[in-house]
């Protein structure tokens, strides 16, 4: 069974989905009660982009077997925000993915960004975006991007230059760029909400278990 999963993760990183698939039913065969395998079958799924009702139900029977394994939601948040086109639902599968690990970063980003473009609310969004970064030493470029994109629509246009130098300096150039343009636009925030970040889609890190949760390890 190890084997089989190692297999999958190393053809998963080759973006060979298809072996990675079949690997990870195998694993499945030998153990169906496996919440981490049925969650990176869903993101094999996933990025394959064949068939998005099957990473669904991936993750969803990863839920099944261990409700309280936080990644599988976040992965269904990602999914319902990106492809299956559902930010609203895709906002309750984060926050299930927070209640059950409170400092699961990339689901204060995930969160922050569907309050912000679709709930149209930048003040509770900012406050994801910085707890995103308050839980975590490695601090995602996407959440000060989110911060900036906040202060913009607030039209606190002082404040995003601040997340644009600091974008500046770890090299994420394009997102600096992009943020810095739209605060030269001027004060027209619906604009800034129609051309700036979209919600987290598939492109967005997807949740891969790490060596803690492997099979191997038995937690």
């Amino acid at each position: 069974m190890i084997a089989h999963y190692n297999a999958a993760e190393k053809y998963l990183s080759k973006e060979d989905y298809d072996k990675a698939i079949e690997e990870l039913q195998e694993v499945l065969k030998e153990n169906p009660n496996l919440a981490q395998a049925y969650n990176l079958l869903g993101i094999a799924y996933l990025k394959q982009n064949k068939s998005l009702q099957s990473a669904i139900g991936s993750f969803q029977e990863a839920i099944r077997v261990d409700p309280n394994f936080p990644d599988s939601y976040f992965n269904l948040g990602i999914t319902y925000a990106g492809a299956g086109k559902a930010p609203l639902e895709a906002a309750q599968y984060f926050e299930k993915a927070i209640a059950i690990s409170p400092n699961y970063s990339k689901a204060y980003l995930g969160l922050g960004w569907v309050t912000l473009f679709e709930k149209k609310d930048p003040e509770t969004a900012e406050k994801l975006f910085q707890k995103s970064l308050d839980v975590t030493t490695d601090k995602p470029p996407e959440a000060y991007f989110g911060l900036g994109m906040a202060y913009v629509t607030m039209g606190k246009k002082e404040r995003a230059l601040g997340p644009v130098s600091i974008l500046r300096s770890i090299n994420r150039f394009d997102l600096a760029a992009t943020l810095e343009s739209l605060i030269n636009q001027g004060d027209n925030e619906e604009k800034a909400m129609e051309e700036g970040l979209p919600a987290p889609s598939n492109d967005h890190p997807i949740s891969v278990p790490s060596s803690s949760r492997s099979p191997a390890s038995g937690k």
